[in-house]
């Protein structure tokens, strides 16, 4: 059974995690792994990640983990994120470094 959109899987699986954890989830920290960080799609090589999972890009830039927009557009993303689903740790790609950079001041 699809969970429907990328983030409604996304919200899906940390009401689990929640669940599952119960009382302990103050303990508990979510992380965000992030796959991809660009103003566009074309800025992003998702070559790898696509052929590993078998999609095409365009697919993959609807993921949760796939970060898109002007820096202010991801961190207000991220924002949202903490906020609606409690993820307060973010992992990005050694590749996308240098572009999450210009996020992270706005995340503060």
């Amino acid at each position: 059974m699809s969970a429907g959109t990328p983030e409604e899987a996304l919200a899906s699986r940390v009401e689990r995690v929640r669940e599952a954890a119960g009382e302990r989830i103050a303990d508990i920290t979510l992380n965000l792994f992030v796959a991809g960080v660009g103003v566009t799609v074309a800025d992003i090589d998702l070559s790898p990640l696509g052929t590993a999972m078998g999609v095409p890009p365009e697919t993959l830039a609807e993921l949760p983990s796939v970060l898109i927009g002007s820096p202010q557009e991801i961190a207000d993303t991220l924002l949202r994120y903490r906020e609606e689903y409690g993820i307060g740790y973010i992992s990005v790609m050694e590749d996308h470094m240098r572009t999450f950079a210009e996020v992270i001041p706005l995340l503060r």
